[in-house]
């Protein structure tokens, strides 16, 4: 069944660091983990926006369905650091480069599956089949307290999890819970009214993707054109791309 938390005043959601309470982050985290676990569809905030997030065929099964998403268009995982060092097969010198780009913004890069990672021979394998495509992996990195939070526990007990933004295809991403169309709402296990999103933008755009093995952005969103020139600077810097086996 589908639940709500209670609306927060919006004076409050401007300010993303005091978006929620304790009480209500701690409420709103165990009914995410909650659902995830028992292999729900989770509908919840990220600053970037809105996603839908699963561990189980049937839940991502439900978003690809949801937004209208050919299911050959990989999901992405949600991360941090220690997750991308447990699942994707990354370099001192690239690692590095990353932590320039999230001191000043969000983004998600494509790294080398780690072979032999517990956490993705743990995946179901459906979505694990739809999450590394030819040795491959996306991590969304810097995604805000509450996904982050989510990750670190999911971490410590032996699982992690996958997804794409909540909104239909192709139509840029949701930044407000009342703007999300409701056959989505509906249809997800989990839906969790954070307000609105930090980085919300008139273009909708979502998250840069800097792609790690083959030296391109996959996809240019929020400070694309700023973090393109910062990694082509660091090609040219003579940096080696490493392409998945």
């Amino acid at each position: 069944m589908t639940t709500h938390a209670p609306a927060t005043d919006s004076a409050r959601l401007s300010r993303p660091s005091l978006s929620l309470v304790p009480s209500t982050m701690e409420r709103d985290t165990e009914r995410a983990l909650n659902c995830l676990r028992g292999g729900g569809l989770l509908l919840a905030k990220g600053d970037i926006g809105y996603g839908m997030l699963g561990t189980s065929e049937a839940a991502l099964r439900k978003m690809y369905e949801l937004k209208g998403r050919p299911d050959t268009n990989p999901c992405v995982f949600a991360g941090d650091w220690d997750l991308l060092d447990e699942i994707a097969e990354v370099r001192a010198e690239e690692r590095a480069f990353l932590q320039r780009v999230v001191s000043y913004s969000t983004c998600a890069a494509v790294f080398p599956a780690r072979e032999g990672s517990p956490l993705l021979a743990r995946l179901d394998p459906w979505v694990r089949a739809h999450a590394i495509t030819r040795g491959t992996l996306a991590v969304f990195l810097r995604s805000g307290a509450f996904f982050e939070g989510l990750v670190r526990r999911a971490r410590r007990e032996g699982w992690c999890f996958a997804g794409s933004s909540a909104n239909p295809s192709s139509m840029g991403n949701i930044f407000r819970f009342d703007e999300i169309p409701e056959h989505l709402v509906r249809g997800v296990d989990c839906a969790i009214d954070h307000g609105v999103a930090a980085l919300e933008n008139p273009a909708r755009k979502a998250t840069t993707i800097i792609n790690f093995t083959n030296g391109t952005l996959k996809r240019e969103g929020v400070n694309g054109p700023r973090i393109r020139a910062d990694f082509d600077a660091w090609l040219r810097r003579g940096a080696v791309i490493t392409t998945a086996a």
